[in-house]
């Protein structure tokens, strides 16, 4: 798991700074070759995104 913060400075730094965070978080996958071994699956590997789903209350 990778926090969203280093992600999307990661996209960043590889694309330009005005990106979205969602542009960001691709460029970053991209560039580092996350999808090279398995489907780099941003909902459940950015801890971010991991905890608010455990943190949202159950129906």
């Amino acid at each position: 798991m990778v926090p969203l913060d280093a992600i999307t400075r990661t996209g960043r730094f590889f694309g330009h700074k005005q990106m979205t965070d969602e542009e960001a978080i691709q460029q970053a996958i991209t560039s580092l070759g996350l999808q090279a071994v398995k489907p780099f699956q941003p909902q459940k590997q950015i801890l971010d995104y991991v905890l608010d789903q455990k943190m949202k209350p159950k129906p």
